[in-house]
């Protein structure tokens, strides 16, 4: 079987299931199914799935043929199946054994969003959520469970229990007793959705502004407090000239149609962005054609632009884009986006404002 017929096969099925054409998405995975290859197996059982065909012959396609010898990436995906499949008990018994793998308990999480199974799955996660806690203090951290507190949380949320969420993960936050930056994240997250802007205003002056501070100009934006959310992100560009404020200040503007003050914002020193020439310290010009990825690693260089897009680029050419990630190569100009080449800038290391790329970083 050759690899590449398989992605165009699995695309092709895949764009035909959305389009509720299952008779056909089956006829293109059944040459990969008779092969017995796993990958296939699983999108014919979502295929079925999709057309409504709950049975046993779609868990039979995905059940490991020793069920007590099962990978963790198979009990995964039999999980999966199971709780599309509307058998969710069996689903959550089948993860509990693996849960001491970390990835496994969003997965939990997830097939059990909405199915009354969420003091369950609290009690699962509590312990898991204690061990992230007492590992701030420990003097070489385990990090395995570092996303324990923030998916308590969610689902202290969703089981109508906000104000425990807010309680709970507040306080750890207070006491510094989380892993990981994405825990902060979402405590923010979680007091911009219900409104607790007081709170989440407080919390931008004790914590990571990087972190946080697009949340709560978001927030303010969704309350329709529009010019206080750019006041707040353009007082903190004028104190410390971050690339995600200014990120995340012209997507706003962008969004709010006000295209030359979204520009002036990202390319505040006038950069010629149709040729990618970029002004230098002194007022020299470099040519686009000294403008390319010869000095940088790829994880130096991040451009950020609206839309839902996210690409890598390198200093002062043009972006280039599409959706999702996209990596330029060593030595390789970038293309061009039209509009949203406007838009780049150069950071090390970051994460973008409203499209964050949510990276685990230190919290205690």
């Amino acid at each position: 079987m050759d690899r590449g017929e398989w992605f165009c096969a699995e695309g092709a099925a895949g764009e035909l299931r959305r389009a509720g054409d299952f008779r056909r998405a089956l006829s293109v995975m059944e040459p990969f199914v008779e092969t017995g290859w796993r990958p296939a197996l699983y999108a014919k059982a979502e295929i079925l799935l999709r057309a409504g065909r709950r049975s046993q012959e779609v868990l039979d396609l995905v059940r490991p043929e020793d069920s007590g010898r099962a990978s963790t990436t198979e009990s995964r995906h039999l999980a999966e199946v199971l709780g599309k499949a509307g058998r969710v008990d069996e689903a959550i018994e089948l993860l509990v054994p693996h849960l001491d793998k970390s990835w496994l308990l969003s997965v939990l999480v997830d097939i059990t969003d909405g199915q009354g199974r969420d003091e369950r799955v609290l009690e699962l996660i509590a312990p898991l959520a204690d061990r992230a806690r007492q590992a701030c203090g420990d003097e070489h951290r385990n990090y395995a469970f570092s996303d324990a507190q923030e998916l308590q949380a969610r689902v202290l949320e969703r089981a109508g229990r906000a104000d425990e969420a807010i309680r709970i993960l507040g306080q750890d936050i207070a006491r510094h007793r989380f892993l990981a930056q994405n825990t902060l994240i979402a405590y923010a997250e979680l007091l911009a959705r219900h409104g607790r802007l007081d709170e989440l205003r407080a919390l931008v002056g004790c914590q990571d502004t990087h972190s946080v501070l697009d949340v709560y100009a978001g927030a303010l934006r969704r309350h329709g407090r529009v010019e206080e959310a750019e006041a707040v992100m353009r007082d903190a560009i004028a104190a410390d000239d971050w690339v995600g404020y200014r990120a995340w200040l012209s997507s706003m503007l962008l969004a709010e149609g006000r295209l030359d003050d979204a520009i002036v914002v990202e390319n505040p020193h006038g950069n010629d962005i149709e040729t990618g020439t970029v002004k230098l310290p002194g007022g020299q010009l470099r040519p686009p054609s000294a403008n390319r990825l010869d000095h940088l690693s790829v994880s130096q260089s991040i451009c950020f632009v609206p839309g839902g897009v996210t690409a890598y680029h390198y200093p002062g050419g043009p972006c280039a884009g599409s959706k999702g990630n996209y990596r330029v190569q060593r030595g390789e100009p970038a293309g061009r986006a039209p509009l949203q080449s406007h838009l780049c800038r150069l950071k090390s290391s970051v994460k973008s404002a409203p499209l964050r790329s949510r990276t685990d970083r230190p919290g205690c």
